[in-house]
This record gives structure tokens, C-alpha cells and sequence, in this order.
């Protein structure tokens, strides 16, 4: 308390909270922390399926569009270094402006790569990049991405995040 004048009473320190712009910006890396470690999924692409009957262990999303013959020979590439047992999903993007891929587009998507039928799905987005390759974690979680040709770069980086998820054996040291 302070002191007052002679003979009269103190009165008692009034305290103010001042929050400035530093507390909030703390106060939300903290929650984003907090979001973080608890390891929610992040959100999907706005336009992508719903991937929660895929969740459980990880899964491989390929991205392609119904001109994009690069994504047929990438997937070629890429099928034969895939460990078994990894789920793959097929996603046939919009071209451009087009509308979402039907049934017969689907169907035609799926012998072109030679995949069962029910591994294509329709996308409503485009990719700017194509072909792209995303490894989703068994929450959903993007884990690696690749967009463009594919590459000995990108095979590694692939084979490191495979490992991670426990899709692929710990090489030997």
C-alpha cells in the first residue's frame, strides 16, 4: 500500500493486466505446441476424399490427372520400388476447370495403371504439379511429398520416411 497524505487512510494499489500483442503470439505457440505433440491430423486438401477408412497403418497417395502421361510411366517407376503391402490410393484430379472425374473416367484411370479399381478415387482439386506422390502416416498425417518427375533424390527420401512409419525394414547398420 502506499503512503497518503497525514491522517487519512491508505488506500490499497490497484492493479491493471495489460496484455499486449507478445502475450497472444505466446499464448498461441504454446497452443500450437500443444496441437503438435497431441498429433492431431491436419486437415486434407479441400476437394480430396475422406481417407478415415484408410487409417490404421500408412497408405500411399498418388496424384494424376486424366492427360497427364507422365503419371502413368512415374507410377510404373514407382510401383516396382513400393514395399509389398502398402496401400496405395489413386486420386484423379480435376483437369483445370473440368468437372470431377465420373465413374467411366475412373474405371479408364484404373486399367491405365493397371490398379484395382477400387484404388481410384475422384479428387475435386488440381494439382499444379503432376504427377505427386504423398505418404500419409496411419492418423492421415502427411509424413512426405513429392510433385514432379521422380528421382533417386526423391526414391531416398521416400525410403526414409517408409522406415519411419515402419512400412519398410531398418536397413542394417
Amino acid at each position: 500500500m502506499r503512503a497518503s497524505r497525514t491522517g487519512e487512510r491508505p488506500k490499497p494499489r490497484t492493479r491493471t493486466l495489460t496484455l499486449n500483442a507478445g502475450f497472444f503470439v505466446g499464448v498461441g505457440l504454446v497452443l500450437a505446441l500443444a496441437w503438435w505433440v497431441h498429433g492431431d491430423e491436419p486437415p486434407g486438401l479441400r476437394g480430396e476424399p475422406d481417407f478415415a477408412p484408410l487409417r490404421g497403418e500408412p497408405f500411399l497417395v498418388v496424384y494424376g490427372a486424366p492427360s497427364c502421361s507422365a503419371c502413368i510411366e512415374e507410377w510404373k517407376a514407382l510401383r516396382s520400388t513400393l514395399p509389398g503391402g502398402l496401400r496405395v490410393v489413386h486420386l484423379l484430379t480435376r483437369e483445370g476447370t473440368g468437372p470431377v472425374a465420373d465413374a467411366a473416367a475412373l474405371e479408364d484411370w484404373s486399367a491405365r495403371l493397371r490398379v484395382p479399381r477400387a484404388a481410384v478415387l475422384p479428387a475435386d482439386l488440381t494439382r499444379s504439379t503432376l504427377p505427386a506422390v504423398v505418404l500419409r502416416d496411419e492418423r492421415a498425417r502427411w509424413r512426405f511429398e513429392h510433385a514432379g518427375p521422380w528421382n533417386d533424390e526423391a526414391r531416398a527420401r521416400l525410403e526414409r520416411a517408409l522406415r519411419l512409419e515402419g512400412a519398410l525394414p531398418h536397413a542394417a547398420p
